[in-house]
């Protein structure tokens, strides 16, 4: 697999590729990383640059796109890709795909194909966002494609939603990594 993304170029491409058997929990991050030190260095700098993205949380081609244009904003703050987030009572609220621990602010990254595509996904779809607010969060919903297609009305959304979320009070969640790391 990794012989095969050290010829790609196009990160999303390669970030398709390596987040899929993450998030699928058929192979460890470390285990590509692992690989990827033992390999070639020609052609690794993209692949390194997707597997620390895997690392920081990020688990699909849309999610990585978000991670990469969140982390190119200076005036957005650190955020956490990817946490497991349970209310009060320690019941599991979702796994939020990016998550502001700071303000309380939930950002889904809501693809078409994931979330839209049947009443079903609507449904879910609708029912996690009502549960991240029934704890406090405040949900903002992002289409991968705004990465692209609206740079900066998207960010403009994303401080907007940082402005709200800060003016509410604290939510009322903890977290934890939504796979665990080796030991």
């Amino acid at each position: 697999m990794l012989d095969a993304v050290r010829r790609l170029r196009d990160e999303s491409d390669i970030a398709a590729i390596l987040t899929e058997p993450v998030q699928r929990r058929m192979v460890l991050k470390e285990t590509l990383e692992d690989e990827l030190d033992v390999g070639c260095r020609k052609g690794s700098a993209t692949p390194r640059k997707v597997l620390r993205a895997i690392r920081g949380g990020v688990r699909s081609a849309a999610e990585f796109d978000v991670h990469t244009w969140w982390r190119s904003r200076p005036e957005l703050g650190p955020v956490l890709f990817n946490v497991a987030l349970f209310d009060e009572d320690g019941r599991l609220l979702g796994i939020a795909d990016v998550y502001d621990e700071e303000v309380g602010l939930v950002v889904p990254v809501d693809s078409v194909e994931q979330h839209f595509a049947t009443p079903e996904q609507v449904a879910l779809t609708e029912r996690q966002h009502r549960a991240y607010r029934s704890a406090g969060l405040h949900v903002l919903g992002i289409r991968p494609s705004r990465v692209r297609t609206d740079p900066d009305g998207l960010l403009q959304d994303v401080l907007d939603a940082v402005r709200v979320a800060a003016a509410l009070p604290p939510a009322r969640v903890t977290w934890r990594p939504d796979v665990a790391a080796r030991v």
